[in-house]
């Protein structure tokens, strides 16, 4: 499912998390220990974010549990599985700094809470 497209991402999604109405979500890997959520929107220009449920936001950057560094990972949430797939497909591996950043769909509501990274 690496490369499907938005109807087999939410198909899939769906029968992982029944019921849960959280917006599609991309993790994205290889930022910049000094990116800011600022810097992640201005990567992602063009593509539609929106809010979580909790009013989190639409970029998170996640941050080590220990001591509260960045960990060079955030979360994108987006509007439909169509906008983050044409994220994923659009800006996989494209340069943030100078850096080059991948993009995952992150399935799981909290993964860089259950423990420490």
């Amino acid at each position: 499912m690496a490369g499907g497209s938005a109807a087999q991402l939410r198909r899939g999604f769906s029968a992982l998390k029944p019921g849960v109405s959280w917006p599609p979500r991309l993790r994205l890997r290889g930022l910049p220990f000094s990116a800011t959520e600022a810097d992640v929107r201005a990567f992602l220009q063009g593509f539609e974010l929106a809010r979580t449920a909790d009013d989190k936001g639409d970029v998170e950057i996640i941050r080590r549990s220990v001591d509260g560094l960045p960990t060079g990972h955030a979360f994108a949430y987006f509007k439909d599985w169509e906008e983050a797939c044409r994220a994923r497909r659009e800006k996989q591996r494209a340069y943030l700094g100078n850096r080059w950043i991948e993009m995952y769909v992150d399935w799981s509501p909290d993964w860089h809470r259950e423990g420490p990274i």
